[in-house]
């Protein structure tokens, strides 16, 4: 189970609370959130055009193109936070990690209060497995801009990661406050409240986060392994299943369907559920192999 891709008891490879994410473990990317430009002076002239242009790229899934658009307008205009921040952010879509950071590092440096600059270099230093100075710099983006929702769902993250579970459910909440229809926000507010053995509300988070994105395989996987828990075996059989049939790259479903499998007795199609997952990511073998031995020995 994952918050934003938590495998059922503990974490794993997160999914990063940015409405681009697929998870961490993500294959395509889907479209990021754009940069926003309040607290930046907009250069003039045609470098604007190469912005705006790099901006229509980005949300249609054309990452090269974005950054060729940006580089024109780096060139036209070299004091240009906005591009440079918008070409780290496809950058790190593109898990060039470390030329993201040099590009959020400039942008920083000709603006050194720009909240987007912040975030999406604590998104970066996140993936590279960086967690303070990412948690410094979802703090920092939130001193910059208090109403800014997106940091506070990844600080949250960051937080649960470290395995401060109640600050990471404040600032899952405080995300929510500011941005009532933030799928991710509920998804992970609903694995916390799962972790604090709160299954009701947790069900109603997945829900919630269902209701605003019916095709979210994470809130399927998640309300899939809260039925597990719960015993509920077919209810969890069906969204897991759907999860799978949205993201069939998701380790941890496949994980988690081998736990319904085992858990209605059928070893062959557990075995099979197992081998799809430990191919996707070996990491998750031990964990899940605990799991397993448990429902085992219910059995026996």
């Amino acid at each position: 189970m994952k918050l934003l891709a938590l495998a059922l008891s503990g974490l794993l490879l997160l999914t990063s609370c940015s409405k681009n994410a697929k998870v961490d473990k993500a294959s395509a990317p889907t479209p990021t959130p754009t940069v926003t430009t309040a607290s930046v002076p907009r250069p003039s002239g045609s470098s604007d055009e190469h912005v705006k242009r790099s901006r229509e790229l980005f949300e249609r899934n054309n990452l090269d193109g974005s950054i060729d658009e940006l580089n024109k307008a780096i060139s036209l205009s070299p004091s240009n936070a906005e591009a440079f921040c918008l070409r780290g952010n496809a950058l790190r879509v593109k898990k060039k990690y470390d030329e993201a950071l040099a590009d959020f590092n400039k942008a920083i440096e000709l603006s050194p209060k720009y909240p987007d600059a912040f975030y999406f270099r604590g998104l970066t230093l996140m993936a590279k497995e960086e967690l303070d100075p990412a948690l410094s710099d979802f703090s920092k983006a939130i001193d910059f801009d208090p109403n800014y929702a997106l940091p506070y769902c990844d600080r949250g993250v960051v937080y649960h990661l470290k395995g401060n579970n109640e600050t990471a459910l404040r600032d899952f909440e405080k995300a929510i406050s500011l941005d009532p229809n933030y799928t991710v926000a509920y998804n992970n507010r609903g694995y916390m409240l799962q972790l604090k053995g709160q299954f009701d509300a947790a069900l109603r988070d997945y829900e919630k986060a269902l209701s605003l994105d019916a095709e979210n395989p994470y809130a399927y996987n998640n309300r899939g392994s809260l039925k597990l828990a719960k015993n509920d075996l077919d209810g969890a059989f069906s969204d897991i299943n759907k999860s799978l049939g949205l993201d069939p790259e998701n380790a941890e479903a496949w994980c988690n369907l081998g736990l319904v499998h085992l858990s209605k007795k059928k070893e062959a199609e557990a075995r099979l559920s197992f081998s799809k997952c430990y191919a996707l990511n070996f990491k998750l073998k031990p964990r899940y192999e605990k799991m397993a031995k448990k429902i085992e020995q219910a059995k026996a």
